[in-house]
């Protein structure tokens, strides 16, 4: 019976409605599996952690035939260099038994742009995280009593709530397709499968989630099933919520990866991932890790950033004569910020108006700004203040609390 319902399910002539139906009924889902293997979800956080997660996506990519093997036994992209692509792992005791990988949008892109352009999509988006380095070990994947949607309501929930995302992209192979869709909520990118060459799948789809609606949706599709068909519960008040650490970073900023030097070293020296990057790529990488001490880049380095700049969350204010637009503050730095404006608001290039931004719900800068760039519904800001204005004391505490709980010698 399970056969048949699986090549319905799959069936290009099943309706959309029934397939969905079908999928959410057959959903069961072992919600106190958690809990009685004292399993942790966590942003891996120690050299151990990490190359355990690299080392699991490499041994079940090769054992799919996803990925070809290589000499290093570890599975690690360009994008796991940057301190902003989260690598999730599941733990029992000190044993990697799943790993995922939130990577966030950076000008470094994402994953999925080797297969489709995103450039509708970032259009209308104030930040993107894809999915990526799927893997659960053999014994942790069944559908019942497996890892895979705990470890993926973790990553929708970091996206949404810490990386303060919209909008989650994916690729997926056939098979996975409905997964995202019908159960996940997912909608396509892609509707014919195309050749994925970041793995060796002929049979690729591309997906997104819009986060804004994400629980809403869940809630109408799920609010009624029972506990072991309730992804809305499992996402909103999941049962093993004491074994989820998600740390929410500092001052209304999105927290980077706590790397140590001997990750980088083995990043940089041993492994030699700079090598077969581009000058525009080493530079993106360079930007971010220039700002920490012992600095990493010297033998690519080609323009350092005038100031750090921080990724944020930040609620902000624009005012000008008398109205006020609501926006949100997504980057930070000393010279300035970027915003995304949700209100419609015509600025130009040069234009002066007062911004207030909320560092944290208690503490308020109001400064003076000019548009340096504008496109679509974003705009960069120059800060028009002096040395001791409140903004740049703010931003050096920040800087001093972000950089402290980065790089660990």
């Amino acid at each position: 019976m399970k056969n048949v319902l699986k090549k319905l399910m799959l069936s290009k002539k099943c309706p959309n409605f029934l397939r969905k139906k079908m999928m959410r009924n057959n959903l069961n889902v072992d919600v106190n599996v958690i809990e009685d293997n004292n399993i942790v979800i966590k942003v891996a956080e120690t050299d151990d952690e990490l190359f355990q997660a690299f080392s699991l996506v490499q041994k079940m990519y090769e054992r799919g035939k996803i990925v070809d093997r290589n000499t290093t036994g570890l599975r690690i992209t360009k994008f796991h260099l940057l301190p902003t692509t989260k690598v999730i792992v599941a733990k029992i005791g000190n044993e990697v038994i799943g790993t995922i990988s939130q990577i966030m949008d950076t000008p470094l892109g994402l994953p999925i742009d080797d297969f489709i352009s995103l450039d509708n999509l970032r259009k209308r988006s104030k930040r993107i995280c894809e999915i990526s380095s799927l893997a659960i070990s053999e014994k942790w994947r069944s559908n019942s009593k497996g890892l895979f949607y705990p470890l993926t309501l973790f990553t929708i929930c970091y996206a949404k709530k810490v990386t303060s995302a919209d909008h989650l992209v994916i690729v997926t192979n056939e098979r996975a397709r409905y997964v995202y869709e019908d159960i996940f909520l997912f909608d396509p990118l892609t509707i014919n499968s195309a050749e994925y060459t970041s793995v060796n799948d002929d049979h690729a789809f591309a997906q997104k989630l819009d986060l804004e609606q994400f629980e809403s949706r869940c809630f109408q599709a799920y609010a009624e099933m029972p506990e072991e068909k309730n992804l809305y519960r499992m996402y909103s008040s999941p049962k093993w919520k004491e074994h989820l650490k998600i740390d929410d970073g500092y001052y209304n900023t999105v927290p980077l990866m706590r790397f140590n030097k001997s990750t980088l070293d083995v990043f940089f020296d041993e492994l030699g991932m700079l090598n077969e990057l581009k000058d525009s790529e080493k530079q993106v990488i360079y930007n971010l890790y220039s700002i920490f001490e012992g600095s990493y880049g010297e033998n690519f380095y080609i323009h350092q950033r005038r100031f750090p700049r921080f990724y944020a969350k930040m609620k902000s204010e624009i005012h000008i004569s008398g109205s006020v637009y609501h926006a949100e503050c997504i980057e930070v730095s000393r010279g300035g910020a970027s915003l995304v404006l949700f209100d419609d608001c015509e600025l130009q290039k040069g234009q002066e108006f007062t911004m207030k931004v909320y560092l944290s719900d208690y503490n308020i800068c109001e400064i003076r700004t000019k548009v340096i760039w504008k496109t679509n519904n974003t705009i960069g800001v120059e800060v028009l203040i002096d040395k001791i204005s409140d903004w740049y004391n703010q931003i050096d505490k920040l800087e001093e609390v972000m950089l402290s709980r980065q790089l660990r010698a």
